[in-house]
């Protein structure tokens, strides 16, 4: 199971001014009593879908019903944004293998390759099409509305492509949309493609663990159940316990006091392994998103929100840590760590009688990646600034489903504390608005009317 290391938050390590006490924990204990309260009323009400996902095993079996069927297949292409692609790529980053499409197909196995279009990026759109074998190919249409500008876009662009390119291009499509409802739905239908639901109460940035995840995940060799496994373990263990029984509202009660109390409204997530690198991207659009609101669930301005950001061990030791470390005392760090590699090398003699590298020979690089990773949260706290720890035992399924489920509710557990919806998106739509307007969108007239009113900027300030 994962573990929550707290030491470096708690005031008896890092001093008074920076440090979190126990005694503020207890005093936050009713606001934590509340937070519990809503999440059991709004699961009760069927509002708190990614609760549900881990024991939804059925579309398991759906999904490699049909993979069954497409023996043809050797490469996946995903095509969505935001939730519908961070999740799915940081699975398999972890999960799969980082280089997996360079892997010859001797060691790839029976994995597929795959490649992600995620953004509208004309140049990354023509190398991926030198590059990609259509007809090998299975195409994952993933948007819940249907609607997303950017996902249709690249969509538009593929279907193309595959239909030059294939003779029955339909079997090359699979959407992944809203069970009843959306423009994505309506198509599946009309033409006949294969298509998974994501269920109508699981937001994008909550819908990993969803056909969203799980069917990439199918095609890339990924143990799906132990995904699921991993994930309800973590709701089981913790869901409805109290604040110092329950890791993920603990964590995020301890961000929200660095807030509120210490000026602290930055958080870092820093991976000690690359593998997990792509678990902060993920995490900076569920904590970003879901925190960043200007009015409450009552509808007075409060204008809340932390800056997630993306760090990674030992890289950025290299390019951030000097500013963690001397800079404005705005920050909160959290790193992953792993207990176990599952593999190690261990460094050969290296120049002997040169006292400068003749340390390294025989040395562990599994253990210096472990050393290093210490000495960052010593260094850290020494100076004040709060940090801890969030631990795998290995980098399975099991523990990655943890990780997802620990970080979703720990989110949402957060978006109560500070009384505001953590699951909607509204100013996000506003410069959809904008775009559907200059795209000539019907119905958008007005918005491409205040787009050129608004747009003015001055040649003058140019340079």
């Amino acid at each position: 199971m994962i573990q929550f290391d707290f030491n470096y938050f708690m005031d008896e390590f890092i001093g008074s001014e920076h440090g979190i006490a126990k005694k503020d924990i207890d005093e936050l204990a009713p606001q934590c009593d509340a937070a519990l309260k809503r999440m059991d009323d709004e699961k009760a009400k069927g509002l708190l879908g990614f609760l549900e996902l881990p024991f939804a095993g059925s579309i398991v079996e759906d999904i490699r019903a049909f993979k069954a069927t497409v023996p043809w297949c050797d490469t996946v292409a995903l095509i969505g944004i935001g939730g519908s692609a961070l999740g799915p790529q940081a699975l398999k980053n972890a999960l799969a293998d980082i280089y997996l499409n360079e892997l010859p197909d001797t060691d790839r196995g029976t994995r597929c390759r795959a490649y992600f279009f995620d953004n509208v990026d004309p140049g990354e759109m023509q190398s991926l099409l030198k590059i990609m074998h259509i007809p090998s190919t299975l195409f994952l249409v993933i948007s819940k509305s249907g609607g997303t500008t950017e996902t249709n876009a690249n969509f538009a662009i593929l279907l193309d492509a595959i239909k030059k390119h294939t003779k029955d291009y339909k079997k090359h499509i699979v959407t992944v949309t809203d069970p009843d409802k959306g423009i994505l739905r309506q198509i599946a239908k009309e033409e006949g493609f294969v298509s998974f639901p994501v269920p109508a109460n699981v937001g994008g940035r909550f819908s990993v663990l969803s056909a969203v995840g799980l069917v990439i995940a199918e095609f890339l060799g990924i143990n799906t159940y132990g995904l699921l496994k991993g994930a309800s373990s973590v709701v089981q263990r913790y869901y409805g316990n109290n604040v110092w029984e329950n890791a993920p509202l603990l964590n995020a009660a301890f961000h929200y006091l660095f807030d509120i109390k210490k000026n602290k409204r930055i958080n870092v997530l820093m991976p000690y392994t690359r593998k997990l690198y792509l678990f902060a991207d993920w995490y900076r659009q569920l904590w970003a998103e879901s925190l960043g609101k200007r009015f409450d669930i009552q509808g007075k301005e409060v204008m809340v929100g932390l800056t997630p950001v993306a760090a990674l061990g030992t890289i950025d030791q290299h390019s951030q840590l000097q500013l963690y470390l001397e800079g404005p005392h705005d920050k909160v760090i959290t790193f992953l760590k792993l207990k176990g590699f599952g593999t190690d090398i261990q460094m050969p003699q290296f120049y002997k009688g040169k006292q400068e590298l003749e340390y390294l020979g025989g040395k562990s690089l599994r253990k210096l990646n472990e050393f290093e990773e210490q000495a960052t949260e010593l260094v850290l706290k020494e100076a004040g600034r709060p940090n801890a720890s969030i631990i795998l035992p290995e980098l399975d399924e099991e523990a990655v489903g943890q990780l997802i489920m620990f970080l979703e509710m720990q989110t949402a557990y957060a978006g109560y504390l500070y009384n505001i919806n953590p699951y909607d998106q509204p100013a996000v739509e506003q410069g959809k608005r904008f775009t559907f307007g200059l795209l000539e969108r019907p119905g958008y007239e007005d918005y491409k009317e205040k787009f050129v009113k608004g747009y003015v900027k001055k040649d003058s300030y140019i340079l």
